[in-house]
């Protein structure tokens, strides 16, 4: 059972350095694989501690009645056989309901558009469809006079002409 404990720590460690994981056709997204992922690593310890809890606790009956607390172990074995199995499936149904409460269709962005069109390629657009060109250098600008007034200006005019 121990085996199955530290292969679920492992597993569990690896899950929660995942932002996604997919199963089929659908995938688990954070921050919910890292829930599962401490689920699932939590186990080895918590039956590491049950463990030690559990021996001790038994090896001070076992003194007290005056029996050898070395015997325990085959005891503790045939007594408490179930709380190991009790802890795996108990965090295996709660990863299992939190995988399966939250997985969802994966997100797909569209592709990124191709290269943005700059002034030149509007430019050379309007020069093969004849149009005429009026781009910021058919804008007259006096030289002193701020961006800012300018662009106002420029926006009455284009208001103007729409």
């Amino acid at each position: 059972m121990i085996i199955l404990e530290f292969g679920s720590f492992v597993f569990g460690i690896w899950l929660t350095t995942r932002s996604r994981l997919r199963l089929g056709e659908r995938e688990l997204r954070a921050p919910f694989t890292q829930f599962a992922g401490i689920l699932l690593a939590l186990q080895l310890p918590l039956a590491v501690g049950m463990g030690f809890a559990v021996g001790g606790a038994e090896a001070i009956k076992f003194v007290r009645e005056g029996l050898d607390p070395g015997a325990s172990s085959s005891v503790l074995v045939k007594k408490y056989w179930w709380l190991d199995l009790a802890l795996v499936g108990t965090t295996v149904a709660i990863v299992g309901v939190i995988v399966l409460t939250n997985l969802r269709v994966p997100v797909s962005l569209p592709p990124p558009p191709d290269d943005p069109v700059g002034v030149s390629d509007l430019r050379n657009r309007l020069i093969e469809l004849e149009v005429p060109w009026e781009g910021p250098e058919a804008i007259p600008r006096d030289p002193n006079e701020p961006f800012t007034e300018m662009a106002i200006r420029e926006s009455r005019r284009s208001s103007i002409r729409s």
